[in-house]
């Protein structure tokens, strides 16, 4: 019988394997934007979820505590007019990236 703790290296390895996809298909999309000549004028949005846990604090596979990593995400953007480096603290949620990125593309928000 598989323990919890090879349960967990198994998933963690599975994650890293897929996480490699991911980091050719960024580097893909990125390179074909710089060959067109697309990359200064084009912003790249990269966001993700929380995951779960897999046994830390001794918890059941879940995302629902409120540890600070579980409500907490990452949201990357890269493009016209943001500095490189630049981080704001502010809080984002979900619902603000739609009208976010309708203003950047220079469009209106529903009001």
């Amino acid at each position: 019988k598989e323990t919890s703790v090879q349960f967990a290296d198994d998933i963690f390895r599975k994650r890293m394997r897929t996480l490699l996809s991911v980091e050719d298909l960024v580097q893909a999309v990125m390179t074909k934007l710089e060959d067109k000549d697309l990359l200064s004028n084009t912003y790249v949005i990269f966001s993700s979820d929380n995951g779960y846990h897999y046994g830390q604090f001794s918890l059941p596979e879940d995302k629902r505590q409120l540890y600070e990593f579980d409500i907490r995400v990452p949201l990357m953007v890269r493009g016209p007019g943001i500095k490189s480096g630049q981080t704001i603290t502010a809080p984002v949620m979900n619902i603000d990236l739609m009208p976010t990125i309708i203003e950047m593309a220079g469009g209106k928000t529903p009001g």
